[in-house]
């Protein structure tokens, strides 16, 4: 039993060194037999977080790593190394860093293929160029001096229009007086002008028959006066007055039939009229409040108002009299 005991032991022992020497080959042999090719990069900022065995990805699909760094003449040289098969290394091939902000690891991206790009050989420069946050840190001192200007600018701006809508300022004064004009004139017209527009040419309608019978009666008597002077001068002014009758009696049917329509015009477009002039009234007393409010608070044009900005309700003003 003893002597059966010592050959087991013998055989497993035996049969770990064979399967560990296969795997040592295996692994050399896959090594071995993997063809790399060796690039340098010159990366002209910090590196900082990247070791030997990084990876380096081909517009994202992994195809080496991080064979070697060190500094050389003011730059960063990385040596990477890798498989040509799963990407072509053109001298087009632009590389650039990427910083992984939970973990701080970087990898380098490789980016740019043409279908008929020349091949880089093997230890060429492949060209580098700033990653998005040197870009961003790069840019910073230009986009806060715009930021300054800007901010400048808009003070500036912001006192300008200060100053124009001052409370004493005329402009401010004459714009609300003028839309206080402009929104009782279009009071007057819906409550006073519109309806006496409407009975004039109805007016016009009625007074035709007479209108008619007296244009006969001066063409008779002009006819009558024609035939009992004498003098040329009288008998010219009579000429003159029957042609006024004659054009006079032909404008007649015009007129009426002008007024006919500006009638129908009206009434069928009574409402829409008056909803019209109504909703411009309107308008303009909202626009004279917006002007009173600029005028009390000129900041809220850029930055609101409070409840307490607005101005007390205007007294209501009585549409002025005789005006058409």
């Amino acid at each position: 039993m003893k002597r059966k005991d010592h050959v087991r032991v013998g055989f497993f022992v035996l049969g770990s060194a064979v399967v560990f020497v296969a795997l040592i080959v295996f692994a050399i042999g896959s090594r071995i037999g993997k063809k790399e090719t060796s690039y340098f990069i010159h990366f002209s900022e910090t590196v900082k977080g990247m070791v030997t065995g990084s990876p380096v990805n081909f517009q994202g699909v992994r195809i080496g790593r991080v064979r070697d760094m060190r500094f050389v003449s003011g730059r960063t040289e990385v040596e990477i190394a890798v498989d040509p098969t799963k990407a072509p290394i053109q001298a087009s091939t632009v590389a650039s860093l990427d910083r992984a902000w939970v973990t701080g690891q970087v990898t380098i991206e490789l980016t740019g293929w043409n279908e008929h790009g020349e091949v880089l050989p093997e230890y060429g420069l492949i060209a580098a160029e700033l990653s998005p946050g040197a870009k961003v840190l790069q840019s910073m001192p230009e986009v806060i001096s715009n930021m300054t200007e800007i901010f400048g600018e808009f003070s500036r701006v912001a006192q300008r229009i200060g100053d124009l809508l001052d409370e004493d300022s005329p402009i401010i004064t004459e714009s609300v007086a003028l839309l206080r004009e402009a929104r009782q004139t279009s009071t007057h017209l819906r409550e006073t002008t519109l309806p006496g527009v409407e009975t004039a040419f109805a007016t016009i309608q009625k007074l035709e028959p007479e209108m008619r019978r007296v244009l006969a009666s001066l063409d008779g008597a002009a006819g009558s006066l024609d035939r009992f002077v004498g003098d040329e001068d009288a008998r010219r002014a009579v000429s003159e007055a029957v042609a006024f009758v004659e054009r006079a009696k032909d404008a007649l049917p015009d007129l009426v039939r002008l007024s006919r329509e500006v009638e129908t015009f009206l009434r069928g477009n009574r409402t829409e009229l008056r909803t019209a002039l109504a909703n411009l009234a309107s308008g303009m007393r909202d626009f004279q409040e917006f002007a009173r409010i600029l005028q009390r608070a000129p900041n809220s044009l850029l930055f609101g108002y409070r409840k307490s900005d607005a101005p007390p309700p205007n007294p209501p003003h009585a549409a002025p009299e005789g005006r058409e």
